[in-house]
């Protein structure tokens, strides 16, 4: 349903159209974030030599075609590769890539209950630094505002339009007896 913003206003854009859109882009930042954090969790450290000698850099005529060739590995979660002789090991931190994540997903939280007209709190069950009183007025508050929605939108725009389709069918299967209804259909659909 939609709220009319004119009298007479026969369409009009849903309130959460806008909202929608919003969360549908937030959904794949977070997916992405989340794919993000899963691919850089296998890597676990870096292998490394602090000095170095040719044979490291394999110049022109050090290549051997009869050394066998090392598999390849697959990488995963927490995967510790073996070194050679004098190699050290760093161990990379943990994901801190991601400063600022919770803030970022409450603010978006916050957009996404204020266009959808949901408090906070019950769209994502954070009832965090809220005492009884400010609960209870929030929810007395959002109570009104459905009970606005059903008694002027839902019996308007939805139970009008069943109710009259209801009575069409019944009048035109003979299940509902109506003397005139096709001439006068406000006095028996009202």
């Amino acid at each position: 349903h939609y709220l009319p913003i004119r009298p007479g206003q026969i369409r009009g854009e849903p309130e959460a159209a806008t909202a929608l859109l919003k969360d549908h882009t937030f959904k794949e930042y977070d997916d992405s974030e989340l794919v993000r954090k899963k691919e850089r969790s296998a890597y676990t450290g870096f292998l490394y030599r602090e000095s170095h000698d040719d044979d490291d850099y394999g110049l022109p005529g050090s290549y051997d075609d009869d050394e066998p060739t090392e598999d390849a590995v697959r990488i995963q979660t927490g995967y510790m590769l073996h070194g050679k002789l004098n190699e050290k090991l760093e161990l990379f931190d943990g994901d801190n890539t991601g400063q600022g994540y919770a803030d970022f997903m409450r603010w978006q939280s916050l957009q996404l209950s204020s266009g959808l007209a949901i408090p906070y709190p019950l769209l994502t069950g954070d009832w965090s630094g809220l005492n009884d009183r400010l609960v209870r007025a929030m929810l007395n508050e959002y109570r009104r505002e459905i009970e606005m929605a059903q008694d002027h939108l839902m019996a308007f725009q939805v139970c009008r339009q069943v109710w009259q389709w209801w009575m069409d069918t019944a009048v035109l299967t003979g299940k509902l007896n109506a003397s005139d209804y096709s001439q006068d259909k406000a006095f028996y659909q009202a």
